[in-house]
């Protein structure tokens, strides 16, 4: 089989896994045959590793347990995703963005959602029915791994390619893609990009023996009061904004919003920066439910990352950047 990632695909990829992967991932690949869907589940990913030496590949034969072919991605580091047949057309991003998501393990979800998550007193399995063609799915498929992610002693995910499923399509009314089920539970069903909270929710009813008082909490809206030493992300409402700007004299706004898939991307890079450099205060600003701190500040693209230096914006970074890009130009924006 030629190669599969192209010359400059793979020079992308290469800058991309040098700059956010932080921890080695190990990626199983359990495949028998020799027609193109084995070929191709087991050379994608082993282009991948020659990309970065943080990318580990292992090949083995089927199991009866899994779809053959099938790939596990993250088992050494205590995750437990898997994604069930080839990772063919648009499901290609999705296993470069988890092995991302892996390395680094931080869930983008945020920080009330992570709480509640945690506290789940039941295994939960999540399945999110996928099709090569459709430019959803991995959407789908990330918000379930940012899930994973909050709580990966409790969760597991599996990414289910749905034609190559045909039983598992069948046993679950699989008509349209993305669907989500939770735990096999027929009523659990979802179908389509759902957004963080509802999501999240929905894992937490069928995660938890007290699924009402966790939801309860998880509500209940949290104290405006701000930290006075920050490590990582700080979330910033239309309640508590102006008075960060007068605590924190240096401080990185990421607006963003659930919907926004290059708001997703850009998270675990701003989240990089929000752990290393201890200078300043990084924030989150979800543009949809406080429209008014967005129009305050002309915010019409996303993601945009605002820098503040005395209360006074100094610049705006429109779309995604390098990790080293972004750090440079906020760093620029606060000279």
């Amino acid at each position: 089989m030629e190669q599969l990632i192209d010359t400059q695909t793979r020079q992308e990829l290469s800058r991309l896994f040098r700059e956010t992967l932080m921890r080695v991932v190990d990626i199983t690949v359990y495949s028998t045959g020799d027609e193109d869907i084995h070929q191709f589940s087991r050379q994608f990913p082993m282009e991948l590793a020659e990309l970065s030496e943080k990318i580990q590949v292992k090949l083995l034969p089927a199991r009866d347990d899994l779809t053959n072919p099938s790939m596990v991605i993250g088992k050494d580091l205590g995750y437990r995703f898997t994604f069930l047949g080839a990772p063919y057309g648009h499901e290609a991003s999705t296993i470069v963005e988890v092995i991302r998501l892996v390395s680094q393990g931080r869930s983008s979800l945020s920080s009330r959602f992570q709480q509640a998550l945690q506290r789940l007193d039941k295994e939960v399995t999540i399945q999110v029915f996928v099709t090569p063609s459709c430019p959803y799915c991995p959407q789908a498929a990330l918000l379930a791994t940012g899930v994973m992610l909050a709580n990966p002693m409790k969760i597991s995910v599996e990414v289910v390619e749905a034609q190559e499923n045909p039983q598992l399509s069948m046993m679950y009314r699989v008509s349209s893609v993305p669907q989500q089920v939770i735990n096999g539970v027929m009523e659990s069903i979802t179908v389509g990009v759902q957004k963080e909270q509802d999501f999240v929710e929905q894992v937490i009813r069928y995660g938890s023996n007290e699924p009402e008082k966790l939801l309860a909490e998880m509500k209940q809206k949290p104290s405006s009061d701000l930290p006075d030493t920050v490590q990582g992300e700080i979330e910033l409402t239309t309640a508590n904004f102006d008075e960060a700007l007068a605590k924190y004299p240096r401080l990185v706004v990421d607006f963003w919003a659930e919907w926004c898939m290059p708001c997703k991307m850009m998270a675990p890079i701003f989240s990089d920066l929000a752990h290393e450099d201890t200078t300043t205060v990084y924030a989150k600003c979800n543009v949809d439910e406080n429209p008014e701190i967005a129009e305050r500040y002309g915010i019409v693209s996303i993601p945009t990352v605002g820098v503040f230096r005395s209360g006074q914006l100094t610049r705006e970074i429109v779309g995604v950047k390098p990790k080293n890009q972004l750090a440079s130009e906020i760093a620029k924006a606060l000279a």
